[in-house]
């Protein structure tokens, strides 16, 4: 199956937009891999029910995690655990992109407590 990234889905929250590329909603079952496109400023605190992995391609991120820091820089990763508070911030000037993952219907929870179904990830 192939899927082109000009046809995917794209979904917006607040400031970032994500595009499905392999996803349940475009045929994939056993994992769940979009792009998210973080525009500079800080990120949202949450948890996931599910592991989830960026790859960031471009641009500069801060990831926050149990009250550590780590720098991105393009072709980094970073683990969100399941089950763990963690944000991801756009400390730089420009958009940053990274291509994320996970399973299938992973879902987001606030730092409140509010669920927030990513609709990229879906």
């Amino acid at each position: 199956m192939y899927l082109s990234l000009n046809d995917a889905p794209s979904h917006q929250i607040g400031p970032t937009v994500g595009r499905n590329l392999a996803t349940p909603s475009r045929g994939a079952k056993d994992v769940s891999v979009w792009t998210l496109t973080l525009q500079p400023g800080p990120g949202l605190p949450h948890k996931l029910t599910s592991e989830e992995t960026f790859v960031l391609i471009s641009g500069e991120l801060t990831a926050e995690t149990g009250g550590e820091k780590f720098l991105m820089s393009p072709g980094d990763a970073f683990i969100a655990q399941a089950d763990t508070l963690f944000s991801i911030s756009n400390t730089g000037d420009t958009p940053a992109v990274v291509t994320a993952c996970a399973l299938p219907g992973v879902q987001a929870i606030l730092a409140d407590g509010t669920l927030l179904p990513p609709p990229w990830a879906q």
